[in-house]
C-alpha cells in the first residue's frame, strides 16, 4: 500500500536551529529509503529554498503565510486541516511540538521540547501556556 504522508514544516526554518537540522536530516533519510510512499511537505515560502533537491516522491505544499508565531499557529489549527483534506493524506507527521486539533487524519507528533512542563521562565508566559495546553 502506498501512503500519502504529510510533514509539517511551517515553523521558522530560516535560522540555524535544531528544528531545521532535524527536519533536513529526516527528509534526507526518507529520500534515501527510495520508498514508493509519497511525502507532502507543508512549508512556508521562506523555507522553500531549503528543499529544492528532493526526489519526485516529495511534493511541496507552499503555504503563503507570514513568519510570525501567531500566523503559524493559526495556519496549523485552522488552515492545515483543510489543506490535509485537500491533498488526501493518509497520515500526518508534525515535528513541531503541536498537532492539529480538528482533523480526521491520523497524526504522529514529534515532541522535541519538554521545557513547557517545567518552570521555564525564558519561554514567556503566553508561549509556555499555549504549549502546556496543546502538547497533551
Amino acid at each position: 500500500m502506498v501512503m500519502r504522508i504529510g510533514i509539517n514544516a511551517l515553523g521558522p526554518l530560516a535560522g540555524d536551529t535544531g528544528g531545521k537540522t532535524y527536519l533536513v536530516g529526516l527528509l534526507q533519510g526518507l529520500a534515501a529509503l527510495q520508498t514508493r510512499h509519497e511525502f507532502i511537505l507543508f512549508l512556508n515560502s521562506s523555507s522553500k529554498r531549503l528543499f529544492r533537491d528532493l526526489p519526485s516522491s516529495f511534493h511541496i505544499f507552499e503555504a503563503r503565510i507570514g513568519a510570525s508565531r501567531y500566523t503559524r499557529i493559526f495556519a496549523e489549527q485552522v488552515l492545515l486541516p483543510q489543506w490535509m483534506k485537500r491533498v488526501r493524506l493518509d497520515v500526518f507527521f508534525s515535528p513541531t511540538n503541536a498537532v492539529c486539533l480538528r482533523t480526521s487524519v491520523p497524526q504522529v507528533l514529534g515532541l522535541q521540547n519538554v521545557l513547557p512542563f517545567f518552570d521555564n521562565r525564558d519561554e514567556g508566559w503566553s508561549r509556555g501556556r499555549y504549549r502546556r495546553w496543546i502538547l497533551p
